[in-house]
């Protein structure tokens, strides 16, 4: 069992599995930042990067996408998790904004501020506590941490919050934010993502070659898939 570490030591090492240059796109509008951060969700920055690319890539505008199929849609996500399940999102996303506003500018919201933007995106319903906090961090500076699944099982087992906190995101980001300063959210949810994505999984973790293996308490807890054994056919008798 991996000794107990200080919870702003082990901030400071999560930090460093940041990626030195992050390919996040910076300052983008607030209402591209909301399509980028459906394709952030539980995806490391290559992928959502991709994604992202790809959406602007195969279809005219973001109208298209909106009257397009989610099938089409999900070609754009290969390589994310449930590629089809975003796209659904991401469909219900525009659909409301095209109600509510008959286009896809949003930049007369983000005047309005942190709290006003927040409060009236809320209500799409494809609007989640990840999309509210990564708008609040990547548009408004706020210092706030986006939470996604992987995070907040990563989150649990190295100890971060509790477990029970862990099963809840609201609670994980508010804990999760008292103990990172905002000039290290960034680099904290780059590296917090990277080690969640590359080795927390959570059915077969990859505590073997994980970066924070010697920090994390529940390092070596979890036993490796017991490989299938395939019977051999046997084999047939020649007739006499």
């Amino acid at each position: 069992m991996a000794a107990t570490m200080s919870r702003p030591k082990l901030v400071s090492q999560i930090v460093e599995q940041a990626p030195i240059k992050d390919p996040t796109p910076g300052e983008l509008p607030l209402f591209e930042s909301l399509v980028y951060a459906i394709c952030r969700e539980d995806a490391g920055v290559n992928q959502a990067n991709a994604a992202f690319e790809q959406l602007k890539e195969r279809f005219f505008d973001f109208n298209e996408i909106r009257v397009s199929t989610s099938r089409e849609i999900a070609g754009c996500f290969e390589g994310c998790s449930e590629p089809r399940t975003r796209a659904l999102r991401l469909i219900s996303l525009l659909q409301d904004i095209f109600e509510a506003t008959f286009g896809f500018d949003l930049e007369s919201m983000a005047k309005k501020g942190v709290k006003s933007a927040q409060k009236q995106l809320a209500r799409y319903k494809s609007v989640n506590d990840f999309t509210l906090a990564w708008i609040g961090q990547q548009v408004f500076g706020e210092q706030t941490i986006p939470v996604d699944a992987g995070m907040r099982r990563c989150a649990g087992r190295l100890g971060l919050v509790e477990v029970e906190c862990a099963k809840d995101t609201e609670e994980t980001r508010v804990a999760l934010e008292g103990m990172v300063s905002k000039s290290k959210v960034d680099s904290f949810v780059g590296g917090l993502q990277m080690v969640a994505q590359t080795y927390c999984h959570e059915m077969h973790p990859d505590c073997t070659h994980c970066t924070l293996t010697k920090a994390c308490p529940e390092s070596g807890k979890f036993s490796a898939p017991v490989p299938v054994k395939v019977a051999k056919p046997k084999a047939s008798k020649k007739p006499r």
